[in-house]
Formats: structure tokens, C-alpha cells, sequence
């Protein structure tokens, strides 16, 4: 079954005889007792919203997890969750999915988390003794969700069906035929199953066909692209003011003229200004008023949330808030490298990397005639370029994938304890944008 505390996407890191020589380095190795690492990989409906996040105890780095004192890792993704992350921030409003091990389950330590956004996890290791059976029947009776994690045929905790919300399979290791006969088998009404490791659209599809109703893996980064529709207009003016934005050399009348043109970005800007700066003495009234008031940093975030939102119509919210998060890390990432690099520039690499999922369309003709600069759209579209780099250090520290992160954090001269920091600084800023602009 492997370590109780890989994800469901977490892979083998590399033998330690060909890492050693990693201990010695800037950030690696396991972190100080004053660093905190949760890593979180999301769940989906359906529909590819986001359901949840499963929560993942790390303690560098390095070394992916601590699986020697498996309830002290329980305890500490439950610490800072709550008294450093904040249980919004890192779910951001949804539900969170964490590991728990048979101590505590029955001491009740859990009971920090809150029971309606909670999904409990049993590991494989979790015997179903008597004390296990009452205390998961206490805590569903206080609105907590129990998930089997890493389900099989012959599984031991299976007198743990009948309690259970969610079964988490791995489609990996599980051959499609014993999936579907698990389904059917199992099934019953308020038992919903969990698709793990669901990596690419065709595995995502054979999950749905299956009967599974949530989804966890790597689908969601390499998205389903579907051709069959032009971007109307408006969409057009809101990719324009992204790139705009992020131009070395712009004015504020050239922003202007972009905006202008669309009535709902011309009306959700004055609405947004006339808001945040509500203490004025007098509204704003005119569009390079509020341009001049707000500044660029503000002016950014407020496009960013706004076209991406807009952008993707009936697409999830979360969704823009993924992509509006990983063009913020990569902008830090690039400020705190020693490898010269343009900071706005890998935000706009950040924030576009996902315009494919967002708009239903392939991102070569997304990004075609909006004039970035090269280097921006060869690093989007996956070519090798300075800021490439970045990018894959932004990706890997949201999949929790240690062994990439290093290598590229080590390339970059960031250390690694610092890559975690930014990256609690860019969810927060992104929480707090979002918040601002909703």
C-alpha cells in the first residue's frame, strides 16, 4: 500500500544513496521545527469543480513525509491547517480531506477541525477494532465524513463500509473490471466513490463510466480541450487587458481604450473603485480616475479575478482562483530567484497556463494575436525557456512534487524552505483578492 501519507498523486523519491548529496544544500533536507508544510492536492466533481482538498503532511523537502510517528504527522497537517494556513485559505471553502490513524481517531483530537467541511480519511493501517467502530460513529454523529482510503477487494476494513461516506480507489492499481465490480457491489444511496490517480481526460472519462462521483489526480492540470466554439468578444477585451498589463512599456490611456470598449469591464471597475475606496470624499466617475486611484498592483489583481471569472462562464470559480494563485507564486518565485528573469512576465505564464480549461479552447489560439511576448507564449505553450524554470517550481510546490521542486529550486538559487514560503504568501494574497473583488 505504500507510506500512509502519500497523496494520491505523491510519487517515489529518488533512492537516498543517489540523494545525499541533496542534505547539504540551501532548503533541503527536513525543515526546522519553525517551518510548516501541508501540501494539498484537489478533488473534483463531475462537472471538474472542486469538491475539496486533501491535506498532506510534509516535512521538507526531501523527505516527502515522517512516516515513523504517523499520528504526529496527522497532528501537525491538523495544527497548521487551523493556527498557520487557516482552514479557508488552504481549502478555500470547500472541504478538506485528512489522513487519520487509529489514535487519533479514538483520542478526539480531530474535533479541532470543523465537522461540516471535514472529510476523514481511514488509512489501510487502521484495524477495525471496537474502540475505532465508536469513536467513527461519535464523530459522524457530530456531521463529520468518513472516506476509505486505498480501498481493495479484500480489504480488512471493509465491516467500515456500512459507516462509510466516501471509498477512495486507486485506478492505477486496481484493474478497470474489479473497479466496476466494486462500484456495483458496494453501492448505495449517501456512498459516494472516489477515482484516484486519475491522470489524463481518457482516465477521467473511463472513471465517470465506471460510476465514480469524485475524481483526484493530475486530469485537472492537462485539461480537456474542447474546439468547437470561438471566444466571443468580450472575452477577447479581457485577454487584452491581461496582456496589456504585463507590458514592459504601456500607459494608462492605452488601458483605458481596452476598457472603454466593454461596457461590463467599464461597469465592474467603477463598481469595484467606488467600493474600495468608499471613505473618498466624492465616487469616481470617470475610468482614468479610477485607473490613476487604484494603482497597478490593485489594477492587476482586479483584472486578473475579473477576466478569468468572466472568462470562464459556467467553469467553476476555483478555478480562476488556482490560476490567479500560480501567476502569483511564479511572480515571487522570479523576484526571489538568483537567475535573472521577468517577474511580470511569469505572472502572466502563471495566470495564462490555464486559459485552456478556462475558456474551452486550445491555448495556441487563445494566446495567437494578443501580442506577448515570445518568451511568455513558448513558456505557456511548454517550450524551453528561462522562465520555464519557474513555472515547473510553481507546479510541482502545488502537487506537493518534492523531487522536481528541489531540482528546480536548487537551479534557481531559491531555497527550498523559502519556495514554501511564498507560496502560503501567494494563497493568501490570492484569498484575499479574490475576497476583495467578489
Amino acid at each position: 500500500m505504500g507510506s500512509p501519507f502519500r497523496g494520491a498523486d505523491d510519487r517515489p523519491q529518488a533512492p537516498t544513496e543517489a540523494r545525499e548529496g541533496a542534505r547539504d544544500e540551501p532548503g533541503a533536507g527536513p525543515a526546522d521545527s519553525a517551518d510548516v508544510f501541508v501540501a494539498r492536492q484537489p478533488i473534483f466533481d463531475p462537472s471538474q469543480r472542486v469538491f475539496g482538498y486533501e491535506l498532506l503532511f510534509r516535512s521538507g523537502f526531501v523527505n516527502a513525509c515522517d512516516a515513523t510517528h504517523p499520528t504526529d504527522a496527522t497532528a501537525r497537517v491538523m495544527d497548521s491547517t487551523m493556527s498557520v494556513f487557516g482552514f479557508d485559505r488552504l481549502t478555500l471553502g470547500g472541504r478538506a480531506f485528512v489522513n487519520v490513524t487509529r489514535d487519533v481517531l479514538v483520542n478526539g483530537s480531530v474535533l479541532i477541525l470543523p465537522s461540516d467541511r471535514t472529510v476523514l480519511e481511514l488509512l489501510e493501517t487502521v484495524a477495525p477494532d471496537e474502540d475505532v467502530v465508536a469513536a467513527c460513529r461519535k464523530l459522524k454523529a457530530l456531521g463529520y465524513r468518513l472516506a476509505l482510503d486505498d480501498f481493495v477487494e479484500d480489504d480488512r476494513r471493509r465491516c467500515f463500509v456500512d459507516l462509510a461516506d466516501m471509498i477512495k480507489v486507486d485506478v492505477l492499481a486496481t484493474p478497470p473490471d474489479e473497479q466496476r465490480a466494486l462500484v456495483q457491489r458496494l453501492a448505495r444511496p449517501g456512498l459516494a466513490f472516489v477515482a484516484e490517480k486519475v491522470e489524463t481526460p481518457e482516465a477521467f472519462h473511463c472513471a465517470l463510466e465506471a460510476g465514480y462521483q469524485y475524481f483526484q489526480g493530475y486530469f485537472f492540470c492537462r485539461p480537456v480541450i474542447v474546439t468547437a466554439r470561438d471566444v466571443p468578444s468580450v472575452k477577447v477585451h479581457y485577454l487584452r487587458l491581461l496582456a496589456e498589463l504585463h507590458r514592459p512599456v504601456r500607459t494608462l490611456w492605452q488601458l483605458e481604450e481596452i476598457i472603454k470598449r466593454d461596457v461590463g469591464l467599464s461597469y465592474k471597475l467603477l463598481r469595484y473603485v467606488n467600493s474600495a475606496f468608499a471613505m473618498r470624499a466624492r465616487r469616481i466617475e470617470s475610468l482614468m480616475e479610477a485607473l490613476l486611484l487604484v494603482g497597478e498592483d490593485k489594477l492587476r489583481a482586479w483584472a486578473s479575478i475579473v477576466a478569468l471569472s468572466s472568462m470562464g462562464g459556467d467553469k467553476p470559480a476555483e478555478l480562476a482562483a488556482l490560476a490567479v494563485t500560480r501567476a502569483k507564486l511564479c511572480e515571487l518565485l522570479a523576484t526571489a530567484s538568483s537567475v535573472t528573469t521577468n517577474a511580470a512576465e511569469a505572472f502572466l505564464v502563471g495566470l495564462f497556463s490555464l486559459l485552456d480549461a478556462i475558456v474551452g479552447r486550445p491555448l495556441p489560439e487563445i494566446l495567437s494575436g494578443l501580442g506577448l511576448s515570445a518568451e511568455v507564449t513558448d513558456t505557456v505553450l511548454g517550450g524551453e525557456t528561462p522562465l520555464r524554470m519557474i513555472y515547473e517550481l510553481a507546479v510541482a510546490q502545488e502537487r506537493a512534487d518534492w523531487g522536481v521542486l528541489d531540482a528546480r529550486a536548487s537551479a534557481l538559487g531559491i531555497p527550498g524552505v523559502k519556495s514554501s514560503e511564498l507560496y502560503r504568501e501567494a494563497i493568501a494574497w490570492a484569498h484575499t483578492t479574490c475576497a476583495q473583488v467578489a
